[in-house]
């Protein structure tokens, strides 16, 4: 393979057989490489982020659920009793 230089770039070169334009510049391929992993990271922990969420999201309603299941029975007793004591009092 041959690489022709590329004007006004130091680090570029053409490919002469493929026309390709290639980068020579290694810091600038690793910190690439370093965003496109902190970046990877970053998603991932969104991601976890949003599944503890879903999670979290579910446990809520099944105690919320819980709940009335406890309290159904009571509440109607309660209601009846604070309209009789309502009631009576007027």
């Amino acid at each position: 393979m041959k690489y022709l230089k590329v004007d006004g770039h130091n680090n570029l070169a053409r490919d002469t057989e493929t026309g390709a334009i290639l980068n020579f510049d290694f810091d600038a391929y690793q910190n690439y490489m370093k965003m496109k992993e902190i970046k990877k990271r970053e998603e991932q922990r969104v991601s976890n982020l949003e599944t503890q969420i879903d999670t979290l999201k579910g446990d809520l309603n099944e105690i919320k659920n819980l709940h009335l299941k406890i309290l159904f029975p009571i509440l109607p007793y309660s209601l009846n009793q604070s309209i009789l004591v309502g009631w009576g009092s007027g």
